[in-house]
């Protein structure tokens, strides 16, 4: 387990991520998905996408620092090993869509985590709903972004946490 007392660190290239992140802001476009490889051997599997690579002997709940994905829609490819559960629970504290993709199969992240029950500790029923408000109001900004629908005034209360 790690230790409390430790500051949280990036995930392996979380710098990269950030640098492009700042630079789609700069261009005032979207960065997605990002893909979370997570695994017992991630690095064979990463594609052509801007990705964090977790080795799953090396992951450990509260090491990393996720607040670089909030806002964000993240794709956990989970090629093996223990305890993604914990990783994509700590990923959707931040990020609004998350996607877990195994065996080619996506779930989204609130469904592939109720398969958990009873409900983990690291899963609360606070966390759900919070993570559903997020995903939902995630939705409803791309889709103004596309011409859509116009985002009323209670959406962008609700997206500045008034």
């Amino acid at each position: 387990m790690h230790n409390a007392d430790v500051r949280p660190k990036l995930p392996p290239y979380g710098r990269a991520l950030l640098a492009a992140r700042d630079a789609a802001a700069a261009r005032r476009e979207c960065l997605e998905p990002v893909c979370v490889f997570y695994g017992t051997d991630p690095w064979r599997h990463a594609k052509d996408c801007l990705s964090i690579i977790m080795p799953a002997q090396e992951y450990e709940t509260g090491k990393y620092d996720w607040t670089l994905i909030a806002g964000l829609k993240i794709e956990v490819i989970w090629i093996g090993g223990d305890r993604v559960q914990e990783l994509a629970a700590e990923i959707a504290a931040h990020a609004a869509p998350v996607t877990i993709i195994t065996k080619g199969k996506k779930r989204d992240v609130a469904d592939f985590l109720f398969t958990y029950r009873p409900r983990p500790c690291w899963w609360s029923i606070e966390d759900e709903a919070d993570y559903e408000r997020r995903a939902r109001l995630y939705n409803r900004f791309l889709a103004a972004d596309l011409g859509a629908l116009d985002l009323t005034e209670d959406d962008r209360r609700e997206a500045v946490g008034d």
